[in-house]
């Protein structure tokens, strides 16, 4: 059965979709657009999307009509990639479960030689430190502490992260795995919290840095925020006046100006409300008189649409909010974000203050995407494992750093 043709495909691409993925999308839609209905389409094509860049799972039945339809349309996107960077694919269902059971992660390499990053074709037994991710946050207080840049790594992949402290030698543990060593400079206190103790970690936890950045894939953070333009208040919160325009358009104004009402409060002197009455919620212990901002549904309902239509689609790009939002209404904002599973974050102070939302990211999702996408966007660089050679450079500059700090 043939289905209309005559509808635009251009529409359902996202403004921040990358061109790559609309490329392969609207390819998917026009091969088999006279096949299916267009709202089926659309939708097999965004599970395409999602499978091919994301590594999502959908029931059995769908991803095999999936993989039937798109069958040739992503060979010289893959064949592109490789030549630029070998792709690993990593189920979630699997992190999550070596999580738990705190064994090495058994990833699926599409039949292709393994990333340097996971040590798939390493012969020797590897513990969780083979799917530590690095991360760079561009914040000096956390990348030049190498300490401190362990700790959020480990905290974004899910990788535990371990000191032991063993008569004057600390050794770091990721994962299990042993990667770094740091004795304690003679002379200092034997105490487990004294200075020479916290040398020790600082110079285990910079060998294993230069460890792990051999071995390990690096994902630096451009910018904290990266979003085209604010929402503003206005979008979501009625104007003044448009309540009572929407009543005068209504049945009931058109009823009134039949009897000749032109407009305004009713009465002899046009002492009536021109503004309907509104339901309003009473938040936290506001008392009567208080002129603090209530959410109004209408708020929560253009707040929620905003939300749903964002969370719908993936994408890298933050929605940020405006500093003209109040408390209550930022409340509502992550509470709505929290329901669609996205995470939120307000910066500033005072009057200053804004709330930006974005997409929750698996760290190996996020890797993922990167390698498909050649290791550069707008918001992340991927920087893949370093050779031995770099690795022998590092580890002279971590004995280095032992040494600057045994001086001191």
């Amino acid at each position: 059965m043939a289905h209309p043709t005559d509808w635009d495909v251009e529409q359902y691409r996202n403004e921040h979709e990358p061109p790559e993925h609309w490329r392969l999308c609207r390819a998917f839609i026009l091969a088999h657009k006279s096949d299916y209905p267009e709202a089926r389409l659309v939708c097999l094509a965004q599970c395409f999307a999602n499978m091919e860049f994301l590594g999502c799972r959908y029931p059995d039945e769908t991803m095999q009509l999936v993989r039937e339809l798109s069958a040739g349309i992503a060979d010289d996107y893959r064949r592109e990639k490789q030549k630029k960077i070998q792709r690993t694919f990593v189920r979630a269902s699997d992190a999550a479960e070596a999580k738990v059971a705190r064994k090495r992660i058994s990833y699926d390499t599409d039949g292709g030689p393994s990333a340097k990053s996971y040590r798939l074709c390493d012969d020797k037994p590897v513990g969780n430190s083979a799917a530590f991710i690095l991360v760079e946050y561009g914040d000096v207080s956390v990348d030049a502490n190498p300490v401190n840049r362990l700790m959020c790594s480990s905290g974004f992949c899910k990788v535990p992260v371990k000191f032991d402290m063993v008569g004057d030698v600390c050794e770091c543990r990721v994962g299990g795995d042993h990667v770094g060593t740091g004795r304690r400079p003679e002379g200092t206190s034997n105490s487990a919290k004294g200075s020479g103790a916290k040398t020790a970690k600082t110079l285990a936890a910079a060998e294993a840095l230069a460890t792990l950045q051999g071995q390990c894939y690096t994902i630096r953070l451009k910018t904290k925020i990266l979003a085209e333009e604010d929402v503003a208040r206005g979008e979501l919160v009625a104007a003044e006046g448009e309540a009572a325009q929407k009543v005068a358009d209504g049945v009931g104004g058109k009823l009134l100006a039949m009897m000749g009402w032109t407009g305004g409060g009713l009465g002899k002197q046009k002492q009536g409300i021109t503004e309907p009455v509104r339901l309003e919620e009473v938040v936290g212990r506001q008392g009567l008189g208080s002129e603090k901002r209530t959410v109004t549904r209408e708020f929560k309902d253009k707040t929620e649409l905003r939300l749903r239509a964002y969370a719908s689609k993936f994408q890298e790009r933050d929605l940020s909010f405006s500093n003209e939002f109040s408390n209550e209404e930022r409340k509502e904002i992550h509470s709505i974000a929290h329901r669609f599973g996205l995470k939120s974050k307000s910066y500033g102070k005072g009057e200053e203050r804004f709330l930006v939302v974005s997409h929750k990211f698996n760290p190996y999702h996020l890797l993922q995407y990167l390698l498909a996408t050649g290791g550069q966007t707008d918001k992340y660089e991927l920087i893949p494992p370093k050779t031995e050679q770099s690795s022998r450079e590092d580890s002279s500059t971590a004995e280095k750093v032992s040494s600057v700090i045994c001086l001191t």
